[in-house]
């Protein structure tokens, strides 16, 4: 329900302003690799982070976007020199792609790299429609990919989930005589028994 609204916004945004070829010819390089940080990051699993994995990037994330919004507030003024465009576009574009990732949110670090740019108002408004629409699209490319689903059945932490669900779903009875039989059951079967 909020991501057709979104995505649409951000493609009227960004792809039918004035600046659009000359902004991807710019910014190819950090949206390539924010796309493709995107399912980088996912392989390694930082999109089934486990809780208190999770927790701690919420909690670096929340600690940059304060960051970020202070020096918003504030004078200082960062710039991007058109010679360290090259590499560092790249850089932004794959730590967007794991943050967002990791959390969902699409505008760190890119959105204060291409602020960094020294573009002016209209052309920045149209670049983070393009940025927000590439990291859009590349992860909702991965969570409705054919293979998110096979990805997520092999990672530890949803190992450890369905495990401790089928613990959850067995109850151990208990040790009968010197034979050490165990005797377990599910726990409709405990219901059906009365011992629960």
């Amino acid at each position: 329900l909020v991501v057709i609204p979104a995505l649409l916004t951000n493609i009227w945004q960004g792809w039918f302003g004035p600046s659009l070829l000359p902004l991807i010819r710019r910014l190819w390089p950090t949206l390539l690799a924010s796309f493709v940080g995107t399912f980088v990051a996912t392989a390694l699993g930082l999109g089934l982070l486990t809780p208190e994995a999770a927790a701690l990037a919420r909690k670096a994330l929340g600690l940059a976007l304060i960051l970020y919004g202070l020096l918003g507030v504030s004078r200082i003024q960062l710039l991007v020199s058109p010679r360290t465009e090259p590499w560092l576009g790249p850089v932004m574009g794959a730590a967007n792609g794991a943050v967002s990732t990791a959390t969902g949110v699409f505008m760190f670090p890119v959105i204060p790299y291409i602020q960094s740019l020294g573009l002016e108002r209209d052309d920045l408004v149209q670049a983070q429609g393009i940025s927000f629409t590439v990291s859009t699209l590349a992860l909702t490319m991965v969570l409705l990919g054919p293979h998110y689903s096979a990805l997520a059945a092999n990672t530890d932490a949803f190992r450890q989930r369905d495990l401790r669900r089928k613990r959850k779903r067995e109850l151990d009875i208990g040790a009968f005589g010197d034979g050490g039989i165990q005797v377990k059951a599910d726990t409709a079967g405990a219901d059906i028994a009365g011992l629960r």
